[in-house]
């Protein structure tokens, strides 16, 4: 992800998010040495210097040796089912050796059946559950991890 992408991600994270980060908050976790995120774009060029780029969804982490948490997969409504939330799960997975990352963590809401589908087919594994933890609506939260297999 790069700055021109912050305001792109924030326009995706109000129109697919049930408690969206602004642009603000998204530059202050980018900023971070900890952190990693990563964009996936359309493949346009823009075609000038304010156009800003054509951001279909993202990725953010935290990570630090040995492990790591995932902040958010977004992904536009009108590109979700597409397979943009897989790749990018997918391009995350791979930069972890790199970063000396051998378990991840996430938490996502009981009620994202999808999303729980998407992370168990990529060795996450329930692993608990926090009542009430989402609100605006209030939703628990199920803990999952992966752990780099041997």
């Amino acid at each position: 992800m790069t700055f021109d992408d912050i305001y792109p991600v924030a326009e995706i994270e109000k129109e697919a998010s049930l408690t969206p980060w602004d642009a603000n908050g998204l530059f202050t976790w980018w900023l971070r040495d900890d952190t990693l995120f990563l964009t996936a774009v359309d493949g346009t060029v823009p075609d000038g210097e304010d156009e800003l780029p054509n951001v279909l969804g993202y990725v953010g982490a935290v990570l630090v040796p040995w492990e790591g948490d995932i902040l958010n997969i977004t992904v536009r409504k009108n590109m979700q089912r597409r397979g943009i939330g897989t790749l990018l799960l997918q391009e995350l997975l791979r930069r972890l050796p790199e970063k000396g990352v051998t378990e991840l963590h996430l938490e996502v809401r009981a009620g994202n059946a999808p999303a729980i589908a998407l992370y168990g087919n990529f060795g996450f594994v329930r692993d608990g559950l926090r009542k009430g933890y989402y609100t605006d609506p209030c939703e628990d939260a199920v803990l999952m991890t992966r752990k780099e297999r041997k």
